[in-house]
């Protein structure tokens, strides 16, 4: 599994026009004990919208325990407001899905009354395919898992979080394979009826695709132990 912490805001015009200005506050995201990696990038739907996940070593973790990394992302909104997050566990390891050169990024909220296991199997049936390495253009595997708002406005409704996350090699591939997926919950009275519970069970689905990049640390800013080593070695 894993344990990441999904971050997302409208960057601001400075930001947009140079991108090297997020790299201060990334360096000091991935110096923090238990970050096993930050990966960034916009949204191809909308390239004024970035996204940033956080795979945490633990579950408890999160971005707001160190307010001067927050500041920073802050800093680099449109509205200089706090960033839209997100914390989840995934059911399966996350890196595939967000090394890959697209990443199908599924927001949605499990309806109040109705109990998560039962979306976990309606996903485990919509991404089998997927997930046995049947379908062309998707990575394997595709993830998801409950998630915490951890920045709630006053008028969240009921119901849970959930994010899912799936690699592609083109993002169109990903298209293509949701128009046969459709076409089949019409043709197919089986995958016709699991469709139609799924949309009943969920609201507020969002899909979209990020060209993610994974943040390295710049050797200069590396422990001088590390390097040491490396020039003994």
């Amino acid at each position: 599994m894993s344990f990441v912490e999904s971050i997302s805001f409208t960057a601001a015009p400075a930001f947009l026009a140079d991108r090297s200005l997020a790299n201060a506050t990334f360096e000091k995201i991935v110096a923090l004990d238990g970050v096993l990696g930050l990966y960034q990038g916009f949204v191809e739907e909308d390239p004024n919208v970035f996204y940033i996940a956080i795979v945490w070593s633990t579950p408890n973790t999160k971005l707001s325990d160190y307010p001067d990394a927050l500041s920073g992302l802050t800093s680099l909104t449109a509205t200089h407001n706090q960033p839209t997050h997100y914390r989840t566990t995934l059911n399966g390891i996350i890196d595939v899905s967000v090394d890959a050169p697209a990443t199908e990024v599924l927001s949605l909220r499990l309806k109040g009354g109705f109990e998560y296991p039962e979306l976990d199997e309606i996903m485990k049936t919509m991404a089998k395919d997927i997930n046995e390495g049947k379908v062309e253009g998707a990575l394997v595997p595709c993830v998801w898992g409950p998630a915490e708002n951890l920045s709630p406005s006053p008028e969240e409704p009921a119901g849970t979080p959930f994010l899912s996350f799936a690699g592609w090699t083109f993002s169109d591939l990903h298209r293509a394979f949701e128009k046969q997926m459709h076409g089949l919950a019409g043709s197919d009275p089986a995958y016709g009826a699991l469709f139609m519970r799924f949309i009943t069970i969920v609201e507020d689905i969002k899909m979209l695709h990020v060209n993610y990049k994974k943040f390295e640390r710049s050797i200069s800013r590396r422990a001088p132990i590390k390097m040491m080593a490396i020039i003994e070695a």
